[in-house]
């Protein structure tokens, strides 16, 4: 996606800072006022930002119940903003004939919801209703909508807005009368509309390089059904040869992990368990980690080359996940709840343990009660497998490919991420400024 001219010169001016800027962010970070700025109980404003605004001045509290009930539902989420109720993924119970003190909400609306004390305030681009129990925001003074969209997304706001608070519901609920009472900042609506531009074009990079990673995500699924499936009437270039059918007992082995006790507990010091926590989407992944002090014999010590598989679990729908070791992991095992799969084929096989063709026969081995998947049915699971070692090679190395595409981009991701983050923090404050 190409940057626009103007904004992509905003950009590399935050990346290439001029002295002055580096100087005033480094008395900012010192708690010292850089000069043209005015220390306010919002923080550091530029002088001509003032005079201070509160939030009473910019927005009311708007509680409009005249409607027919008509209108569609919506609901406040953290990470999707306003949305319909249908689309929540938990399921809200209300009485859909009955909506009269539900309040009318406007595209361009703020709502502080009963989360805001932890995710902000959501912006609406959808009208509709919502629930009393929502306080709905509309500006009374000029704004550029997506301006606010982000500052009551900081954490800084939010921060001072855990400050307003009244009683607990589930957690803090936010009061207009609190929340009235917050000085916030108030550019110059040119100025405003400005840095909306430039952290609406972060999203928008974040958003095409998600709908990118989906649509890769489907390719790679289209080549799994098709290239691991020899009577798809789909093979890949060059290749004719004979396929046949293998259980994976016959291709390979597989062992139960490791059982620990709880004083084997330790600090990150020790070997880290994988556990059915640390895989997600065929990755590995590091944010909840176990590590333990007990010996480990040495068939249980991860391999490059292994496939880790849950193998039991509380929710049936995780049973059969797995990942591909594909680099050296020192002091490192998994637990008794997983299984290790080891092949000279796991490049190859790995992929077919990706499909619905595996999860299907996983599914068949449920008890009424015990969600399991045993070694005895793992390596007793068919597959299609090509006798040519080639065609194995290049089939898997076209599948591992897409996975990096998709790594690729998450990483892209991050970057622009922590990126906006960071524009977020300079420009939402004056402290880097943009020429309206």
């Amino acid at each position: 996606m190409a940057v626009p001219k103007t904004t992509k010169s905003r950009l590399i001016g935050c990346d290439k800072m001029r002295e002055d800027v580096k100087e005033r962010i480094r008395l900012a970070c010192g708690n010292k006022v850089p000069r043209g700025f005015q220390r306010t109980n919002a923080g550091l404003m530029p002088t001509d930002w003032l005079p201070m605004r509160t939030a009473g001045e910019i927005f009311t509290n708007h509680s409009n119940k005249r409607h027919d009930g008509t209108s569609t539902v919506l609901s406040a989420t953290q990470d999707k903003g306003i949305i319909p109720r249908s689309e929540v993924d938990i399921d809200i119970k209300y009485d859909e004939d009955n909506l009269t003190g539900y309040k009318k909400v406007d595209s361009g609306d703020f709502i502080i919801s009963l989360r805001s004390f932890q995710g902000g305030i959501e912006y609406s681009a959808l009208e509709g209703l919502v629930s009393p129990a929502y306080t709905v925001l509309k500006n009374t003074m000029p704004i550029a909508d997506d301006y606010y969209k982000n500052y009551f997304k900081t954490v800084d706001f939010i921060s001072r807005l855990n400050s307003a608070t009244y009683g607990i519901r589930d957690g803090k609920q936010i009061g207009y009368e609190d929340f009235r009472a917050l000085v916030l900042h108030y550019p110059p609506l040119k100025e405003q509309q400005k840095i909306a531009e430039i952290l609406n074009h972060c999203d928008k990079v974040i958003e095409l390089k998600q709908r990118l990673i989906e649509e890769e995500r489907c390719r790679k699924n289209w080549m799994m059904r098709k290239l691991l499936d020899p009577d798809s009437g789909v093979r890949l270039s060059g290749f004719s040869g004979k396929w046949i059918q293998k259980k994976l007992g016959q291709l390979g082995e597989s062992t139960i992990g490791l059982t620990y006790d709880l004083k084997d507990v330790c600090d990150v010091h020790g070997k880290l368990v994988l556990r059915s926590s640390n895989i997600k989407d065929g990755k590995f992944v590091f944010d909840d980690n176990v590590y333990v002090s007990c010996g480990i014999p040495e068939e249980l010590n991860v391999k490059k080359g292994d496939i880790i598989i849950c193998a039991r679990n509380g929710s049936q729908k995780l049973i059969g996940k797995s990942a591909y070791v594909n680099q050296d992991m020192p002091n490192c095992t998994f637990g008794a709840f997983m299984t290790v799969y080891r092949s000279n084929e796991t490049e190859f096989i790995y992929h077919f343990l990706q499909t619905n063709s595996f999860l299907k026969q996983v599914s068949k081995s449920f008890g009424a009660r015990i969600n399991q998947l045993t070694t005895k049915t793992l390596l007793s699971i068919k597959m299609y497998i090509p006798v040519d070692k080639d065609e194995k090679a290049a089939i898997a190395k076209l599948l591992f490919n897409s996975d990096r595409k998709v790594d690729l981009l998450e990483q892209e991701i991050t970057q622009w991420q922590l990126k906006k983050k960071a524009l977020s923090q300079l420009l939402l404050t004056g402290l880097v400024r943009v020429t309206a």
